[in-house]
């Protein structure tokens, strides 16, 4: 299962409005052999609602997604299931960052 973020969440973090819509973003998604579901995140920032829901046994985050990592290592305190939390890292960066590719 992949969470996509809200575009108002990458916005706040980003400080800049995501280059491709929620919507376009969980179509890219669907098209992966790998997923088998996609779903919008929450709404709001450190909400968690979908890992209480869903208890995963593994929560991933992107590579430039430290802020929301720790933010969620410090909820995890008060969950009551455990996930493993990992932070990925960047794939082929030199060729893929989102930089290079505008």
């Amino acid at each position: 299962m992949v969470i996509a973020a809200q575009d108002l969440i990458i916005e706040k973090l980003k400080g800049r409005a995501p280059q491709f819509s929620l919507k376009e973003r969980i179509l890219f998604l669907k098209k992966e052999a790998n997923i088998d579901e996609v779903m919008p995140g929450n709404k709001k920032i450190g909400e968690w609602t979908i890992v209480k829901k869903y208890k995963p046994d593994v929560v991933a985050f992107g590579y430039d997604q430290m802020a929301m990592k720790n933010d969620f290592k410090e909820k995890l305190r008060i969950l009551p299931h455990k996930p493993k939390v990992v932070l990925l890292q960047p794939f082929n960066p030199k060729k893929y960052h989102t930089s290079l590719l505008k």
